[in-house]
């Protein structure tokens, strides 16, 4: 049994990248670009998953699993998609979710063919360079263990086209697991493993974004209001105690908790009765405040500086 120190989690990223697209005309200069990324890291995240699918396959133990680790060394982070630490030695995991057809060439390059071609750096290069950091991460606590990488092709409609040892497609990675299992003695107990699991797990730390600086993207680019969850783009209005979408014609009491977690994401965790009042385009006060304290925020202060927290 695989015992996940680091389980896998939706990147937090995602949740901005929503956020900034339901916001975010469709007409803005940046929006495919927006679009493009969010979908790049989605499709990172379900070959993730579609990884540890063909992980829990494995039978050996005991398999130490951290998923998305994200480490500082030399006073910048690395992440390594997935390490498997067992008591023969540590194995980088690098995993692309790729359609196509996945070539590579004698300039360490690997192209991606469907419609039209892309060209990316050879993930072995990237993967090498996360054992280098990660050599030094374990030296620092101690350890000096054999490190492998190992790159994992998880869409199931790409064709992978070369000879190199390292690279294989999810469906063949527990043979190849147990071929570089078997090259290497035992050096480390489970329970040193484990000590290990938790030590780098403890020095984990999620990566931070800011979707607007990332685009420079103004806050006055961003569509106001409480938006149809049906209807993209399609501004709600308060009508008799709901939320009311003239194009659907749908009614929702909560649709304003989206709109305020949309605020907390892409402007700022607080927010006051006035900002509120423009932000979900309600004129009353009194609603609004009612509105806030529906949608859990807390309230902050007293009087003009009263501003509440959103949640």
């Amino acid at each position: 049994m695989i015992d996940e120190r680091l389980p896998l989690t939706e990147p937090s990223s995602l949740r901005h990248y929503e956020a900034l697209l339901r916001r975010l005309p469709r007409s803005h200069p940046h929006y495919e670009q927006v679009l493009n990324t969010e979908g790049r890291e989605r499709a990172g995240y379900f070959g993730e998953k579609e990884f540890l699918y063909y992980l829990n396959f494995v039978k050996q133990e005991p398999i130490f699993s951290l998923a998305g680790l994200r480490l500082l060394h030399d006073e910048h982070y690395f992440q390594i998609d997935h390490l498997l630490i067992t008591p023969q030695l540590c194995l980088i995991i690098e995993i692309k979710h790729l359609t196509g057809t996945i070539t590579f060439n004698d300039s360490n390059q690997m192209i991606q063919t469907t419609d039209h071609e892309r060209i990316y750096t050879h993930p072995k290069l990237q993967a090498n360079l996360q054992a280098k950091q990660l050599q030094h991460v374990l030296a620092h606590l101690g350890y000096q263990l054999p490190i492998q990488t190992l790159v994992v092709f998880t869409h199931r409609q790409g064709k992978l086209i070369t000879q190199h040892p390292g690279l294989v497609t999810a469906p063949s990675f527990i043979h190849k697991y147990e071929e570089i299992i078997a090259r290497y003695p035992t050096v480390l107990s489970e329970s040193e493993c484990s000590w290990l699991a938790d030590q780098l797990s403890s020095r984990h730390m999620d990566r931070a974004i800011n979707v607007m600086e990332k685009f420079k993207i103004r806050e006055a680019d961003l569509l106001k209001g409480v938006l149809c969850p049906d209807c993209a783009g399609q501004q709600m209005m308060r009508k008799h105690g709901a939320w009311y979408c003239p194009r659907c014609k749908s009614v929702d009491k909560r649709a304003h908790v989206q709109a305020l977690k949309d605020y907390q994401i892409l402007i700022s965790d607080t927010i006051s009765c006035r900002e509120a009042c423009e932000y979900l385009g309600v004129e009353s006060r009194h609603v609004t405040r009612r509105l806030l304290l529906f949608a859990g925020c807390e309230l902050i202060g007293d009087n003009r500086s009263a501003h509440y927290k959103i949640r």
